[in-house]
């Protein structure tokens, strides 16, 4: 009877309209009738399954009691799950979201918040990702700007050096008391002798321009007049000076066996870099000529100098650097003769015996990268993927410039040098912990 009730309350006047309702309540007691929901659609499922349940034909398919029934409607009515409706996931979700509103709604703007301040918290983090781009951008540019400057003034401060020397060496070679002494073969007669003369001049630039000894020859290489420095004794004996570069212009030493001897230089000469005696102290030689008159060389007038004069950095960076320490820093190397590739200049070379000093050499294809370096235009280039010759402390990754060193005679004309400076520096790095 509760189940005809039930049926009769849900499905309303839609179901009995017009009809007998003896003829009606048979055909239910039989199980013949129109389930709620085809009768009217806005019936829900979980209340069609209450009313199902307590119409079923079985008794045992029906609900044991009355209070079990109305348990279930209770239920129904306060939005909960029912005992005899089976859910979907669907259904199940949103009926629980419809008991937890409020639960669902503080989730859903808490969800809104944390959207909203991620996306303002990412739009933040981008312009400061952005910013420390272009600050470091900015920065690497002016390393680079640095390290251009850095170079040419190195190299001019080379250049500087050997030219002031170069201009010593051609007033002296210009004096007639060389030319005729040279003409006239008068060494010894001369009260004001050409030993004097060069003791003098060196003396003059001595305290500026240090080297160890100032030769004179004549036009058959012979030696004439010799002033020695205070590392004359680390020179190797100085016999045959025809066969040396300095009195010939050329890259290498002649052999001295050779029966014809070579005409002397007619330009000024900057010679490529040899060693001293004890394969230690790295030397070079400045040659100018000497004329007569008739524009005829009748001699050459030689400087030689420790390479030590020629520290790239020694006006720049008057301020001692330990190797663990230093960011940046300058070196020489050869490009010429049978020194090719030697490193002239380092600060790392300080620290190491003899032996260890003549095998730092530049390899073959970096020397390769500093040869294509175009020197017409005078302008720093950078090195790719440049590796220190002395390694340790000097491995690495490095931003390195390189420019071929470049001289002139008093004239003007340009002079070969054979030179290269190197400046390298630490890249700047962005730290991603901050």
């Amino acid at each position: 009877g509760l189940g005809l009730v039930l049926y009769k309350t849900i499905t309303g006047a839609l179901a009995f309209d017009g009809a007998n309702p003896v003829e009606i309540k048979t055909g239910i007691l039989k199980g013949e009738f129109v389930v709620p929901r085809k009768l009217d659609r806005r019936i829900d499922g979980p209340l069609e399954a209450i009313c199902l349940k307590a119409m079923a034909l079985l008794p045992s398919d029906r609900y044991e009691t009355a209070a079990a029934m109305a348990d279930d409607l209770e239920r129904y009515l306060a939005d909960a799950p029912v005992q005899s409706y089976c859910y979907t996931w669907q259904e199940r979700s949103t009926k629980f979201i419809r008991r937890n509103q409020t639960l669902f709604a503080s989730i859903l703007i808490g969800s809104v918040l944390l959207t909203a301040v991620s996306m303002a918290s990412a739009t933040v983090f981008l312009q400061n990702q952005r910013q420390s781009n272009r600050a470091l951008a900015a920065a690497k540019e002016s390393q680079q700007d640095i390290l251009d400057m850095t170079c040419r003034m190195s190299a001019r401060t080379i250049q500087y050096n050997l030219e002031s020397r170069l201009m010593a060496l051609e007033e002296l070679a210009q004096d007639p008391r060389v030319v005729d002494a040279l003409n006239l073969k008068t060494v010894e007669n001369n009260p004001d002798s050409l030993q004097q003369l060069l003791t003098r001049h060196r003396d003059a630039i001595g305290q500026r321009l240090p080297s160890i000894s100032w030769l004179l020859l004549d036009e058959t290489g012979q030696l004439v007049a010799r002033v020695a420095g205070a590392d004359e004794s680390r020179m190797r004996p100085e016999f045959k000076h025809w066969t040396r570069p300095y009195f010939h212009g050329g890259d290498e030493e002649l052999d001295s066996n050779q029966a014809q001897r070579p005409v002397p230089l007619t330009q000024p000469y900057l010679s490529p870099v040899f060693y001293g005696l004890d394969n230690h102290l790295k030397l070079c030689s400045l040659s100018v000529p000497v004329w007569n008159g008739s524009q005829q060389v009748i001699g050459v007038l030689v400087m030689t100098i420790p390479m030590g004069q020629f520290d790239p950095l020694i006006e720049i960076w008057p301020l001692a650097y330990s190797p663990t320490s230093m960011s940046r820093f300058a070196s020489l190397v050869e490009t010429r003769s049978a020194m090719k590739g030697t490193v002239l200049h380092h600060p790392g070379l300080s620290g190491l015996e003899s032996q260890q000093t003549s095998n730092c050499i530049v390899s073959a294809e970096m020397l390769a990268k500093l040869a294509r370096i175009d020197c017409a235009e005078m302008k720093p280039q950078q090195i790719e993927e440049y590796t220190d010759p002395l390694g340790g402390t000097y491995a690495g990754v490095w931003d390195t410039v390189a420019l071929p060193v470049h001289i002139r005679s008093g004239d003007g004309s340009p002079l070969e040098c054979g030179w290269c400076l190197i400046v390298q520096s630490r890249p700047i790095e962005f730290d991603q912990s901050q």
